[in-house]
């Protein structure tokens, strides 16, 4: 189980995609309830949709997976940028986990092939995920309370910060929307 939670760290620190999402969420949120909303419901879609992908239950096409991911990244990014009013991410956050997990899953699935504990070891790789999401989480929630000092803490990331980094988010989103529709 321990290397399936390596592995699951590995893979979200590596996976810049979902990083990317991440990001757009986590400055988004107006604040540290709303992001614990945001990532837990984001973490219980993808758990969902990795376990039954990975088993054999739903076999996506692994093209459009990664396709519809990059999409769900531009849209969250341009949210943020063109709608500067609080809303509810958890909604957006569990529709988007779902499809998230269906790309972690082509990435699962053959290492599972083999192996004889499949469910410790989807269990693992879970954990190993959630545990490299949390530490990004903390990061960006460490770094946002820096850039905030002494100003009124009205939403997590303010304005400064939200901006620019949803439109590089959009941009990378945007870039790979187009790598992966080709």
């Amino acid at each position: 189980m321990g290397e399936f939670v390596s592995l699951g760290v590995r893979h979200i620190l590596g996976g810049f995609d979902h990083l990317a999402f991440l990001v757009a969420l986590i400055v988004a949120s107006r604040g540290l309830r709303a992001l614990v909303g945001v990532v837990t419901s984001f973490t219980l879609a993808h758990s969902l949709s990795l376990g039954c992908a990975s088993i054999g239950w739903v076999v996506p096409p692994a093209r459009a997976v990664e396709l519809v991911i990059a999409l769900s990244i531009v849209f969250v990014a341009l949210r943020n940028l063109l709608d500067d009013r609080p809303r509810r991410l958890w909604p957006e956050a569990f529709g988007f986990g779902l499809v998230h997990g269906l790309g972690f899953a082509g990435a699962l699935s053959e290492t599972l092939a083999s192996e004889p504990q499949k469910l410790p070891a989807l269990y693992g790789f879970n954990l190993g995920v959630e545990i490299g999401q949390l530490a990004v989480v903390l990061l960006a929630v460490a770094l946002l309370a820096a850039a905030r000092r002494g100003a009124a803490a009205e939403q997590l990331a303010p304005r400064w910060v939200r901006l620019p980094a949803s439109l590089v988010v959009a941009l990378l989103g945007s870039y790979w929307v187009v790598s992966r529709a080709l």
